[in-house]
C-alpha cells in the first residue's frame, strides 16, 4: 500500500485510519506504542523533490552546514555544466555550418560536372 502524504492533514488522517484499522488486533494498551511506531515510520519515509539546475533555499542552507561555502559551491558546479553546455551547443552549430558550407560547393561542382558532360557530348555528337 502506497500512500502520499502532502500535509501534516493527511498524515493525522492516515494515523487515525490505521488506528481504527489495528485496533481490532492488538490489544488496546499496546495501540499507542504501536501507533508511535508506525508515526516514526511515516516521517521517516517522507521525500520531496526539486527541479531544476540548483536546489531550493532550504537546501542550499543545509549544504552550507555540511560543507564550508557549500551553496556557493554548488552554484559554482551549475554555473559550469551551463558554460560545457554552451560550448558543446557552439560545437555543434559551427560543424553544422561546416556541413552545409560543404553541401554547397559538392552541389556547385556537381552542377559544373554535369554542364561539362553535356557540352562534350555535345561536341563529340
Amino acid at each position: 500500500m502506497t500512500n502520499t502524504l502532502n500535509s501534516e492533514e493527511d498524515e493525522q488522517n492516515f494515523l487515525e485510519e490505521i488506528k481504527s484499522d489495528i485496533s481490532s488486533y492488538i490489544p488496546s494498551d499496546k495501540t499507542d506504542e504501536v501507533l508511535h511506531k508506525i508515526e516514526m515510520t511515516v516521517n521517516k519515509f517522507s521525500s520531496s523533490s526539486f527541479s531544476g539546475p540548483v536546489p531550493p533555499p532550504e537546501i542550499l542552507l543545509g549544504y552550507n552546514k555540511v560543507f564550508k561555502n557549500g551553496g556557493d559551491r554548488v552554484f559554482k558546479m551549475s554555473e559550469k555544466e551551463q558554460d560545457h553546455r554552451h560550448g558543446l551547443d557552439i560545437k555543434d552549430q559551427s560543424m553544422a555550418e561546416k556541413v552545409l558550407q560543404m553541401e554547397e560547393k559538392t552541389s556547385k561542382n556537381d552542377l559544373i560536372l554535369r554542364w561539362s558532360g553535356l557540352i562534350f557530348g555535345l561536341c563529340i555528337a
